[in-house]
């Protein structure tokens, strides 16, 4: 039995839409672990949120960290971090936590707290379905994202604030690569994987647009990324398009 991904459903030719689904998926890529498949179960998991996955043993476990962690220590993935000195790794650990805790969240914002954006984004996620079941579907969801937005802390804050947030990172992501091809050495590291996905999750989405454009008009960037999808998922033609556009 090879690994099942339970993650939001996509197309193959495409990012997801989820930053944790993308993020994990693009672990095992840089990881160089193959032996997975997607799975069409779409219910939430042991956690009540995706991405989970059934392990071979057929154990589930939900929560990307933990997912990586536990296939790093049972060896069924290699450690991309390996050849980082304790310190860099570190420094990696706090850029992902960054994305994570911060960054993704605060694209949330964006989507989901922007009237006008979240208008967009439903008519990509819920336009299959019957107009009744997309009406309902689409209240639920912003309003449970907005009220876990606002207790995480995010959602308080002004769409100036969240410009500037996203902004300053998206400089700072600049600033750090440099003239280098990744953020921590000569090869992709785990700060690059969650900084990836949450670019390329942007770059999918429809309804965040001030993020799309930053990435599309840094040339440096789209080179980032550009370079990442080429090695991980040569298979995202859209991705490939815009950042040579």
């Amino acid at each position: 039995m090879s690994l099942q991904l339970h993650v939001l459903p996509k197309l193959h030719s495409r990012p997801s839409a989820s930053h944790f689904c993308q993020k994990l998926e693009t672990w095992l890529r840089a990881a160089g672990y193959t032996d997975y498949a997607e799975s069409p179960d779409t219910s939430s998991g042991p956690k009540g949120k995706w991405p989970w996955v059934t392990l071979p043993s057929g154990e589930d476990m939900g929560d990307s960290y933990f997912i990586i962690r536990h296939l790093i220590s049972t060896g069924t993935i290699r450690d991309i971090d390996k050849a980082l000195t304790p310190a860099t790794r570190a420094d990696a650990r706090a850029w992902v936590v960054q994305v994570d805790e911060l960054m993704c969240p605060v694209t949330w914002c964006e989507i989901f707290l922007i009237k006008e954006n979240y208008a967009e984004l439903k008519v990509q996620m819920l336009s299959g379905m019957p107009r009744l079941a997309q009406a309902l579907a689409g209240w639920w969801l912003r309003r449970s994202t907005k009220t876990d937005l606002w207790a995480q802390g995010v959602g308080r804050h002004s769409q100036a604030e969240w410009k500037m947030i996203l902004a300053e990172f998206l400089d700072n992501v600049v600033q750090k690569l440099g003239q280098a091809t990744y953020l921590f050495g000569a090869e992709p590291c785990s700060a690059d994987v969650a900084v990836y996905a949450l670019l390329v999750n942007c770059l999918e989405i429809q309804g965040i647009s001030f993020v799309r454009k930053r990435i599309l008009a840094d040339k440096r960037m789209k080179q980032y990324v550009e370079g990442l999808t080429e090695r991980w998922f040569p298979e995202y033609d859209e991705v490939r398009k815009l950042v040579k556009a």
